[in-house]
């Protein structure tokens, strides 16, 4: 084995040295692709010593011909300050000078420096004009941050209108973000008639990519029965898949429907166990939740001094139901118990929830 290895590697170097010997004596014919190859490969130390000096040397020798990607990669170099000193300025140069050669990411990226004035001072209608060529290029996050200025009114007269149309040429290429601000924007009618179907189908679209907050709208979705029909059963997919990622609205509905015995078994342990996740989380629904599971003794021993805890923690954030229930709750307990109830809600709410027990 050993042997074979050292084999391998005796191959590889002999392959990169033929192919560093091609490439430079192509670069030093002019070719502009074989000079941006041996610039990389200076800079990588693939198959050669590695020399940012030598890499620049030869990746602005290829721009100098033209070539698109060695202008990108210069501008990158710049960007991060690799084997020359850090200039956003000399960076913008050449992005720029990619981006007016066609180069669709080096629009996006001009069009970004431009809002937020990195390395050029700030120019939203600039900013517009870059982003739109990138988004008629096709570039997704050049489609995406077009909606977003139309929606913001930046650099162009606000227009749902156009923001709609961008966000939903990015979301067919599956982006991410235009797909949440799709679903959103429907959903809640912010510029656009509301439509529930159309927001389902852009959540869904990014739940089954996994985005746990869109797993979770899903399955609440589905238990409320809006823009789908209902079904509790998918709605308690949706919420485990959600919960299972640490969402913690989904690990309460969870304890909810373990609790109410809503499409599954009736299980007060289940739904203890889904309530302390979410409430670890500041989810002050879970909380009030705990208070009454240790206060009444299910899924747990009857604990009035860890009830005491839960309602205490949701109270800090004017929980308007367990702040009476604290009250409640303080007048079954000695005066040592409330001490302790009081010390392990601080223990608890300083440590980040981390030491609640």
């Amino acid at each position: 084995m050993k042997y074979i290895f050292i084999l391998t590697l005796l191959l590889t170097s002999i392959t990169f040295a033929e192919d560093f010997g091609e490439t430079i004596r192509l670069a030093k014919e002019g070719q502009a692709d074989a000079q941006r190859r041996l610039g990389l490969m200076y800079r990588d130390g693939q198959g050669v010593l590695q020399s940012d000096q030598s890499a620049l040397s030869w990746l602005i020798k290829a721009a100098e011909q033209n070539h698109v990607e060695a202008m990108n990669n210069l501008g990158h170099m710049y960007e991060f300050g690799n084997g020359v000193p850090k200039s956003y300025e000399e960076a913008f140069k050449w992005f720029l000078k990619a981006a007016e050669n066609g180069h669709i990411n080096a629009q996006w990226v001009v069009a970004g420096r431009y809002a937020r004035g990195k390395g050029v001072p700030e120019n939203d209608k600039e900013a517009v004009k870059w982003f739109m060529r990138g988004a008629k290029n096709g570039d997704p996050q050049s489609q995406y941050d077009l909606g977003l200025m139309y929606v913001n009114g930046e650099g162009t007269k606000t227009d749902y209108q156009e923001a709609i149309k961008w966000f939903l040429k990015a979301a067919e290429q599956n982006f991410l973000m235009a797909q949440l601000d799709l679903a959103r924007m429907y959903a809640n009618g912010e510029g656009i008639p509301k439509n529930q179907q159309v927001a389902f189908k852009w959540y869904l679209k990014a739940a089954l990519k996994g985005h746990a907050g869109s797993q979770y709208l899903v399955g609440f979705m589905y238990g409320k029965g809006i823009g789908i029909a209902k079904d509790e059963n998918e709605a308690l997919k949706w919420y485990l898949k959600a919960g299972l990622k640490e969402h913690a609205e989904a690990q309460y509905s969870l304890g909810t429907l373990f609790y109410l015995g809503t499409s599954v078994s009736k299980d007060y342990s289940l739904a203890v166990m889904w309530f302390i996740s979410a409430a670890r989380q500041n989810n002050v629904d879970a909380q009030f939740a705990l208070g009454i599971m240790y206060f009444l003794g299910k899924g747990v021993p009857e604990d009035y001094v860890t009830s005491y805890l839960w309602f205490s923690l949701a109270k800090r954030y004017d929980h308007e139901e367990a702040t009476k229930f604290l009250e409640h709750v303080k007048k079954m307990m000695t005066k040592q118990q409330i001490a302790e109830g009081q010390a392990r809600a601080t223990r608890c709410f300083e440590s980040n929830y981390k030491y609640c027990d």
